[in-house]
């Protein structure tokens, strides 16, 4: 592994990030628009959904189970017990990618737990090789094709129970010196350019609002790429 380094700025104090952003310009590439690709593809719900939201624009949304989703229908998952962060009632523990552009008001913002692809001026969600959603660009006044910032990292909120800070975990709970087989990590961070090339993040600025309670450390090598190992178990007698 790389050398880590370390950046901790300031203190927040309900809602606390571990951000790694980068300032980067993504811009459109030639494709199949959002109509063609529909018509020739089609998306049968899973077996085990167990529940469908029909959108206000006409998309349909089939929630699964998570303990029946596809992926463990795989030889390796046989048998997987699910493990999410421990969570505290009425809080949550988010793992995931921000591409951004605007600001204030006119902020616009992608989220997902995975990667971004653009194809066309309209934003794609790709899960491995598999195209499993989009947003046109028609619904964004600034990120239509092109983004000014993206980040990734992880986010939680304390409603600090009891008077003190929540017990709540980010990523696997272990702090990111921890390393590889304990701590959360992404690995190969990239975006695509305007010849679709990926490329590693340019200007990467490490922002984490509460280290005693949760942390980040970056690295970059020849197997991992540019990647990050983050989280933190939260209340502790270093994290009141």
């Amino acid at each position: 592994m790389a050398d880590w380094n370390d950046k901790s700025i300031k203190l927040g104090d309900y809602k606390f990030f571990l951000i790694l952003l980068s300032h980067t310009l993504i811009t459109s590439v030639d494709g199949r628009g959002v109509d063609q690709f529909m018509k020739n593809r089609e998306l049968p719900m899973h077996k085990g959904t167990v529940k469908t939201i029909e959108s206000d624009d006409g998309d349909v949304i089939g929630c699964v189970d998570i303990r029946k989703q596809p992926a463990f229908n795989h030889p390796l998952l046989k048998n997987h017990t699910v493990q999410n962060p421990l969570t505290n009632f009425g809080e949550l523990s988010i793992a995931q990618i921000w591409v951004l552009a605007g600001d204030g008001n006119e902020l616009n913002s992608l989220e997902a737990g995975w990667m971004f692809n653009n194809n066309d001026g309209n934003w794609w969600l790709q899960v491995q090789d598999q195209l499993v959603g989009y947003w046109p660009s028609s619904i964004f006044t600034h990120l239509a094709g092109t983004s000014d910032a993206i980040s990734w990292g992880g986010e939680i909120v304390n409603n600090q129970p009891n008077g003190h800070h929540t017990s709540t975990q980010m990523g696997s709970g272990h702090f990111p010196n921890e390393a590889y087989g304990k701590a959360s990590y992404f690995t190969k961070l990239g975006y695509f350019d305007e010849g679709n090339n990926v490329k590693d993040p340019e200007n990467l600025e490490p922002f984490v609002t509460r280290p005693p309670c949760y942390d980040l450390r970056t690295g970059k090598d020849n197997k991992f790429g540019v990647f990050f190992y983050f989280g933190g178990p939260g209340y502790s007698t270093n994290c009141q």
